[in-house]
C-alpha cells in the first residue's frame, strides 16, 4: 500500500516537471529564446560556464542590478558538479532518497516488488548497501545486510540512463538529485532575469578601449551528442556575438587523459566514465592510478563492495599529500582492513589489456605487474580554455589549461575574470560557489574598479612564473621533477586538489605568516566597501581568507579539514600541541557501532589559538564547520572546554579534544 502510494507520487512529481520542463531541458525560456533572437548583444556580465562559480556570480551580480548572460557549451546547467562530478560521485556514496535512484538495475537480481519496497525507505547506494553502517552491530564479517547486494544496483542509482526499459517511472528519464538540483538552479537563474545560451564561446580581438566580445557558436538539443556531457556538435545556426563590460570565466575542468593509456570507457577509464561511460558494473578487481582526492574517493567506495579488491598506484610517498599525515594513515590503514593495497613511489611504465578484453595490466618501473578486470586513471584534471581562444585577448592558460588570477579573482586582462576548477587549488563545489560571490562583489562594488595599470598587470604576471615553484603556505604540492619522474608528458598535473596548489600560492601576496595568525583576516576586521547588502568586510574578499574554507573528501571513512597540518605547523617553527578525541570515547560513536573516528585540534601553546581542525570518520564533513567558524573568529581551543553541545553528538568530540589538549599544557 505504502510503496502504491509512493509510486502515485513520482508520477505526479514527474508530471509537474514537465508542466514546468526549462530551456535547458529542450525547450527555450522567454530569456534564452530573446538572447537565441539576437545576432549581437552587450550586457553587463558575460559568463562562460554555469558551474557553481558561474551560477552564484551570475546571481550576485544580478542583485547590484546589472544585466548578466551565461554562455555554456553543453545544455545540460551546472556543470562538471551536476553532472560528473561532485553531485553524481557522491550519490554513487551516498544515494540520495529519491525513488527513481533506488530501483533495481535492469537484470539484477530484484524484482519488482523489491523497488516498490525500496522506493519507500532512505537507501545510502554504497554505504548502505554494502551494510558498511551496521558492522558495528552485525560484524565485519556478517553477510546479514550485504547478502542481497547486487552489483548493478549501485549504479541503477547514479547513472544517467533512461529508466522507461525498467517497467517503472518509465516517465522518469533523468536520477532525481541530478534533475532537482539542475531545477533548483536554473528557477534561481530565471527569476534573477539571467539569460542562457547554449554554445561554444570564443573569444574575438579587439580594440583598446572597447569591450571584450565572445563569438559563441549555438548549439541545440537536436544537433548535442548524448554520449557525455561536455561532448557536442556545433549547430549549423547563425553565431552570436556579445560584448560585455565584464568577463567571467568558469568553463571548470576535464580528466587528464596520458596519451599512451588505452582508455575505452569500460575496462579502462577516467572519473567521467566511471558513471558515464561504458561501466555497466562495480569491477572485482580495480586499479586506481593516482591516490589524490578523486583516486582515493573512488578507490575506498569500491573497497567496501564485498568481492572487491583494489590497489592504489602513485607516484609519490604518501597518499592526499596536502592533508594531515595522521588522518591519512588512518584512511589508509581502514581501507587496508578491507583488503586495498596501496603500490606509492610506484611510477606507471604503460598499461595494456589483454587479448581477451577481461584483463588490464599496469606495468611499473620497478619491473611491477599489476593485474586487474578494470583501471581508473585519476592522475589529475586540465581546464576547458582550450577552445576559448583566449589569447585574443592576451590572457594566456598555463600548460595545465589553467588561469592565473589575482586577490580579486581579475586575470592579466583587465575586466576578465576567472573562477572555480579552471582557476586550480582547492577545486572544490563549495570553494568554487563563494569565489564565485566574491568575484561578483569585485566586479561591482565601490572597491571593484577596473585595474588597468601596468602594475597590476606586471603582478599577475608575476605570478605565473612563480606558479612553477609556489605551494600553498606550506602545503605539500608535487615538485616539476615529480611530475617528470612519474613518467606524464605534455603538463600533466598529478592531481587536481595538489598539484594546483602554486596556483592559488602565486596569487596570494599578502600571505606572510605561515600559521595564518597574521596573514588571514577574521570577521571582526572593519575595512567595508558597499555592496547589495550593505557594507561588505573586504577582509572576507581577500584570497588569503580562503585558508579558513573548510575542504571535505567523501572517502570512506570521511576527511575533513580547516586550517594548518602537524607538518606545515613544524615547518613554520610554531609551538603547537595537539588534542585529540577518539569516536569511541563518545556516547555518539558507542552507538554508531564503534566505528573508526577522531577529531583533531591544533592550537599555539601560548595563546591557545586555534590554528588547525581535523576530522576523520563518520560525519567529519559536518562537524568541521563548527571548528571552522571559532578559527575564523581568532579563537581559541579553550572555548570548547566550557562550551555545551547536545548529547549524545559527534560534536562532542570538540570539548573532548580540548580538554584532552589543554591537559598537555597543564591548564587542567
Amino acid at each position: 500500500m505504502l510503496g502504491r502510494r509512493h509510486l502515485r507520487l513520482g508520477e505526479a512529481l514527474s508530471r509537474g516537471l514537465q508542466r514546468r520542463a526549462p530551456s535547458w531541458c529542450g525547450r527555450a525560456s522567454s530569456t534564452q529564446a530573446a538572447a537565441l533572437a539576437k545576432s549581437s548583444a552587450h550586457y553587463d556580465l558575460v559568463i562562460v560556464g554555469s558551474g557553481p562559480a558561474a551560477q552564484k556570480c551570475a546571481i550576485e551580480s544580478a542583485k547590484y542590478g546589472k544585466s548578466v548572460c551565461i554562455v555554456d557549451k553543453s545544455s545540460q546547467l551546472g556543470g562538471v558538479c551536476v553532472h560528473t562530478g561532485t553531485i553524481p560521485s557522491k550519490t554513487f556514496r551516498r544515494a540520495s532518497r529519491r525513488p527513481s535512484l533506488l530501483l533495481p538495475a535492469q537484470g539484477s537480481h530484484s524484482s519488482r516488488a523489491d523497488a516498490q519496497e525500496l522506493c519507500v525507505q532512505p537507501a545510502e547506494a554504497v554505504l548502505h548497501l554494502t551494510g558498511w553502517r551496521h558492522q558495528g552491530f552485525y560484524g565485519r564479517s556478517s553477510q546479514r545486510a550485504r547478502a542481497a547486494v547486487a552489483i548493478p544496483d549501485v549504479l541503477a542509482r547514479v547513472q544517467k540512463a533512461s529508466l522507461s526499459d525498467l517497467g517503472i517511472y518509465s516517465h522518469i528519464t533523468a536520477p532525481m538529485v541530478e534533475a532537482k538540483e539542475t531545477e533548483v538552479v536554473r528557477d534561481q537563474l530565471q527569476r534573477e532575469g539571467i539569460e542562457l545560451i547554449s554554445g561554444t564561446a570564443r573569444f574575438l580581438p579587439g580594440s583598446e578601449g572597447e569591450p571584450h566580445r565572445v563569438m559563441v557558436l549555438r548549439t541545440s538539443e537536436k544537433t548535442e551528442a548524448k554520449t557525455s556531457v561536455y561532448r557536442h556538435i556545433e549547430a549549423s545556426l547563425p553565431s552570436v556575438t556579445l560584448s560585455a563590460d565584464r568577463f567571467l570565466v568558469a568553463c571548470g575542468t576535464r580528466p587528464l587523459r596520458r596519451p599512451d593509456v588505452p582508455f575505452d570507457g569500460s575496462r579502462v577509464f577516467d572519473s567521467d566514465q566511471l558513471l558515464w561511460g561504458g561501466v555497466d558494473r562495480v569491477p572485482r578487481d580495480l586499479i586506481v592510478v593516482g591516490a589524490g582526492v578523486i583516486g582515493m574517493e573512488y578507490a575506498s567506495m569500491i573497497n567496501v563492495i564485498p568481492g572487491t579488491t583494489v590497489t592504489v598506484i602513485d607516484p609519490r610517498d604518501e597518499v592526499l599529500g596536502f592533508a594531515d599525515r595522521e588522518v591519512t594513515q588512518a584512511l589508509c590503514y581502514s581501507m587496508r582492513k578491507n583488503g586495498a593495497r596501496f603500490l606509492l613511489g610506484e611510477k606507471v611504465k604503460s598499461v595494456e589489456k589483454m587479448a581477451d578484453g577481461k584483463v588490464v595490466v599496469a606495468h611499473l618501473l620497478s619491473g611491477k605487474r599489476v593485474k586487474g578486470d578494470a583501471l581508473l586513471y585519476a592522475m589529475g584534471r586540465l581546464g576547458n580554455t582550450d577552445s576559448l581562444h583566449l589569447e585574443a585577448i592576451g590572457v594566456d592558460p598555463d600548460e595545465r589549461g589553467l588561469l592565473n588570477v589575482d586577490d580579486s579573482y581579475q586575470t592579466a586582462q583587465a575586466g576578465v575574470y576567472a573562477c572555480g576548477d579552471v582557476i586550480g587549488y582547492p577545486a572544490l563545489a563549495s570553494t568554487s560557489m563563494e569565489q564565485g560571490v566574491r568575484a561578483a562583489h569585485h566586479m561591482w562594488s565601490d572597491h571593484g574598479a577596473l585595474a588597468t595599470d601596468a602594475a597590476t598587470k606586471a603582478a599577475v604576471a608575476e605570478s605565473a612564473i612563480e606558479n612553477n615553484t609556489g605551494s600553498l603556505g606550506d602545503s605539500d604540492s608535487d615538485s616539476d621533477s615529480d611530475v617528470e619522474e612519474a613518467g606524464i608528458e605534455d603538463g600533466e598535473e598529478t592531481e587536481d586538489l595538489e598539484s594546483a596548489a602554486a596556483v592559488a600560492a602565486a596569487s596570494q601576496p599578502s600571505q606572510q605568516d605561515p600559521v595564518a595568525a597574521e596573514g588571514t583576516t577574521t570577521l571582526n576586521e572593519a575595512t567595508s566597501s558597499t555592496g547589495p547588502y550593505g557594507s561588505i568586510p573586504m577582509g572576507l574578499l581577500d584570497r588569503s581568507s580562503e585558508l579558513l574554507f573548510p575542504y571535505g573528501i567523501y572517502t570512506i571513512p570521511e576527511i575533513s579539514m580547516v586550517g594548518k597540518t602537524e607538518a606545515q605547523l613544524t615547518r613554520a617553527h610554531v609551538s603547537y600541541e595537539v588534542g585529540l578525541a577518539d569516536y569511541r570515547e563518545l556516547a555518539k560513536g558507542q552507538m554508531l557501532g564503534g566505528v573508526d573516528g577522531f577529531l583533531k585540534l591544533l592550537f599555539d601553546t601560548k595563546t591557545l589559538k586555534l590554528l588547525g581542525v581535523h576530522a576523520f570518520g563518520e560525519g567529519a564533513t559536518e562537524i568541521i564547520h563548527i571548528g571552522q567558524v571559532v578559527m575564523a573568529q581568532g579563537g581559541s581551543v579553550d572555548y570548547f572546554r566550557t562550551a555545551v553541545f547536545n548529547y549524545p553528538t559527534l560534536a562532542e568530540a570538540y570539548n573532548v579534544a580540548a580538554r584532552d589538549g589543554l591537559r598537555k599544557v597543564g591548564i587542567i
